[in-house]
């Protein structure tokens, strides 16, 4: 297999047995190569998910409910609870309005642009795990795992 490699997540051109074929890649350009087949999933299949932020600050977190913690998933209801007042996420939000505390409107252009990234990356996380369901290392115990509120890390 021919590969270019390019810088990460940027599609190359690939020739395998004289066909080309597009192929997202990062640091390693392997398409298929000793590894189990990828299955065709249907997207329709994965569940629309409702975000809700929650904060202190407007009394829709009550202390200790995601003290600590980024997010919660509850699958039963396809919906995921962001915390506003993660200190992870006010960590970011605080570096970009220290940047740019000087200019009109920053505050509110920084969190609406931090808090669209920080709630992406929270729906890719479930919608990723979502759709390994049912492989080979990924049946219902290790999704459930994956998304319990025990694993997403922070106090016990």
């Amino acid at each position: 297999m021919l590969c270019r490699r390019r810088a990460a997540d940027q599609v190359v051109r690939c020739r395998s047995d004289g066909a080309d074929r597009d192929a997202l890649v990062g640091s390693r350009c392997r398409l298929g190569l000793n590894g189990a087949r990828a299955e065709r999933i249907d997207s329709n299949e994965l569940p629309e998910i409702e975000v809700v932020w929650v904060s202190v600050a407007d009394g829709t977190r009550t202390p200790p409910h995601l003290e600590d913690r980024a997010a919660r998933c509850d699958r039963r209801h396809n919906l995921i609870e962001i915390n506003g007042d993660f200190r992870g996420y006010r960590d970011i939000v605080g570096r970009w309005i220290g940047s740019y505390r000087d200019a009109p409107g920053a505050v509110s252009a920084i969190e609406d642009v931090l808090g669209g990234w920080w709630q992406q990356a929270m729906e890719e996380v479930v919608l990723g795990v979502l759709a390994l369901k049912g492989s080979e290392y990924w049946g219902d115990r290790a999704v459930e795992a994956a998304l319990s509120y025990g694993s997403q890390g922070g106090p016990k």
